[in-house]
C-alpha cells in the first residue's frame, strides 16, 4: 500500500518561495512534517547556477533553485531542450537530492515530460487555467491528475488518465486558529455587533482580482475600515500576477484611501493575529479569468476557517453551499448592504460554527489523506 511516509518528493511549483503561501508552497509543508524528503522546485531563472542550489527553509522543506542549460524551448527546439533537460535532471539527482519516489507538478509549463525524472508515481495537480485553454504535454505523462476545479480538469485531464476534484486545503495556521475559535464559539450564543472593519489577505496583483469592484466599495463606505494584506510592489511579491500600469493604479489608489490601512505582504500568523478585530472578509474577482479560477480561489478556505462572514462574487466550488453571501450584481455597494442588514444571520454563532466546520473538514493533511486514498485505488506505486 502507498503511503506518503519516508518519501522523496520533488514538488514543481509555478511560483517561487516566499512570505505569501498558496497551495503547492502548503502541501509541501505538510509532506515535509509527515516525515518526507521535500524538494521544492522553484520556477528556472536566468541567474544562479545550472548544477542547481540547495536552500533550507525553517520549515524542513529544501527549495532548489536552477539556471536552465538552455533558455528555452523556442531557442533550442522542443526535443532538444527535452534531452538537456534531462541532462539536468540526472545531475541533479546525483548531486542534489538522491531519486525522487514521487513528482508533484503543479508547473503547466516548464516540464512536457515527466517520465525524465524516473519516479515511479508522478502526480499533475494544476490549480488554474492557461491562457490556451488546452492540456499541456506533461499531462499525458502523469499516473493522476488532480485539481481544485472541474472546469481545469474537463481539458487538462487526457483519455484513460484519472482525474479527480480536490478541494483547497487549510493550513496549519489557519487550522489552530479554527480550531481555538471553535472552541470558544460552542459557548456562546449572541451575534457580534458589526464594527466596520473589513479585511482582505491575497495578492494585490492577481489578474482576477476586480479593482474596480474593490474601490467602488472602499469609496462608497468611508465610515468603514479596510485592512488590505497583500505585496504593494512586484519585488515583494512571489506568486504570479499583472504587473501592469493598471495594477500600479489601483494600488496607488487603495495607499492614498483614508478609509485602508496597507498591512503588507503578512505571513498567515500576521493575518491570523489581526482576525479577532475584523468584521467581514472579502473576495471579489471577474466572473471570466484568462487564467484564474474563479471557481474555486484558494484564500475562500482560509475565510472560512476564520467563521467570520465573507462577502464573494460567484464561486463556482461553492454554489450549492450558504457558506458565502454571494454578490451576483454589479452593484457591489447594495449588495455590501444587503450583508449588513442581514448581519444578525450571517454572524451568528450557527453560521460561524457551519463555515469553521467546513474548512476542518479539508485541512491538507486531510487532503493528502484522500490523494493517498486514490492512489491505492488505482493501484499506486510504492509502499
Amino acid at each position: 500500500m502507498f503511503t506518503f511516509r519516508d518519501k522523496t518528493i520533488y514538488i514543481i511549483s509555478p511560483e517561487a518561495w516566499g512570505v505569501m503561501r498558496i497551495s503547492k508552497h502548503h502541501y509541501a509543508i505538510e509532506l515535509a512534517r509527515m516525515g518526507n524528503r521535500v524538494f521544492f522546485f522553484e520556477p528556472p531563472t536566468l541567474q544562479g547556477s545550472t548544477r542547481g542550489v540547495l536552500i533550507p527553509t525553517n520549515e524542513g522543506v529544501r527549495r532548489v533553485t536552477y539556471k536552465p542549460l538552455a533558455r528555452g524551448k523556442k531557442y533550442v527546439g522542443r526535443k532538444m531542450y527535452a534531452l538537456m533537460q534531462r541532462r539536468q535532471i540526472r545531475r541533479f539527482i546525483r548531486e542534489l537530492t538522491g531519486q525522487p519516489d514521487v513528482v508533484w507538478c503543479f508547473d503547466q509549463g516548464t516540464f512536457d515530460d515527466l517520465s525524465i525524472f524516473g519516479a515511479p508515481l508522478c502526480l499533475f495537480h494544476p490549480v488554474d487555467h492557461n491562457l490556451e485553454r488546452n492540456m499541456p504535454p506533461l499531462a499525458r505523462t502523469a499516473d493522476l491528475v488532480f485539481s481544485t476545479s472541474p472546469k481545469i480538469l474537463e481539458y487538462m485531464c487526457p483519455s484513460g488518465t484519472q482525474g479527480i476534484v480536490i478541494h483547497h486545503g487549510l493550513n496549519a495556521t489557519f487550522e489552530q486558529f479554527a480550531r481555538q475559535r471553535l472552541e470558544l464559539m460552542r459557548g456562546e450564543s449572541g451575534v457580534p455587533t458589526f464594527g466596520g472593519r473589513i479585511g482582505f489577505w491575497g495578492s494585490l496583483f492577481k489578474e482576477s482580482l476586480d479593482r474596480r469592484k474593490v474601490l467602488r466599495l472602499i469609496g462608497a463606505f468611508p465610515e468603514y475600515t479596510f485592512l488590505c494584506w497583500g505585496a504593494s510592489q512586484m519585488v515583494q511579491n512571489n506568486l504570479a500576477g499583472k504587473n501592469d500600469e493598471e495594477v500600479a493604479e489601483f494600488i496607488r489608489a487603495l495607499a492614498s484611501s483614508p478609509n485602508v490601512k496597507m498591512m503588507g505582504p503578512g505571513t498567515a500568523e500576521d493575518f491570523t493575529a489581526e482576525l479577532p478585530g475584523l468584521d467581514v472578509l472579502i473576495n471579489i474577482e471577474f466572473e471570466y479569468s484568462a487564467r484564474w479560477d474563479n471557481g474555486n480561489p484558494h484564500k475562500l478556505m482560509e475565510y472560512l476557517s476564520t467563521g467570520k462572514p465573507i462577502f464573494s462574487t460567484p464561486a463556482l466550488m461553492y454554489a450549492d453551499t450558504d457558506l458565502l453571501f454571494i454578490s451576483r450584481s454589479e452593484d457591489v455597494v447594495s449588495d455590501f448592504r444587503m450583508l449588513v442588514e442581514g448581519w444578525e444571520d450571517w454572524a451568528s454563532p450557527e453560521a460561524s460554527i457551519k463555515r469553521i466546520s467546513f474548512a476542518l473538514q479539508n485541512t491538507y493533511r486531510q487532503q493528502i489523506d484522500r490523494i493517498e486514498s486514490h492512489i491505492n485505488r488505482l493501484g499506486g506505486e510504492g509502499s
